[in-house]
């Protein structure tokens, strides 16, 4: 029996929505767009992330760094229910320093339309 997979549509829509929400900064509104047993591998190269707490953990900390941030993606490639992203981000931190920097994002939606695994391939050390 072959696993349902989410179409190509609410694979948008998910990615979408994972970019407003994150540039809300509002930690309990993302992980309402995640599946419970979501993995997160964010930044790539650190170890996965796969539980609520872990995940709430990661967006705290990211959200605390910033007083605001926007997003740009570009180069968005579709393959339901993966969908990869290149992005560009500009953020003000808390003390007013305006920093830009970027990465790529990997996203498999599930087929309720929420983030199953995340791979977010940057360099936190870039944001100064």
């Amino acid at each position: 029996m072959t696993k349902p997979k989410a179409d190509l549509e609410t694979c948008r829509k998910a990615v979408a929505e994972f970019w407003r929400r994150t540039a809300l900064n509002d930690t309990d509104l993302l992980l309402q767009h995640f599946e419970p047993d979501a993995v997160s591998h964010d930044p790539v190269g650190e170890p996965p992330i796969t539980t609520v707490e872990g995940h709430r953990a990661l967006f705290d900390e990211v959200g605390q760094m910033f007083k605001e941030i926007t997003f740009d993606t570009e180069n968005v490639y579709e393959a339901a229910p993966k969908i990869g992203v290149r992005w560009h981000a500009t953020g003000t931190l808390q003390d007013g320093t305006v920093s830009k920097f970027g990465g790529l994002d990997v996203f498999e939606i599930s087929p309720a339309g929420k983030i199953a695994i995340h791979w977010g391939f940057w360099d936190p050390d870039a944001v100064e």
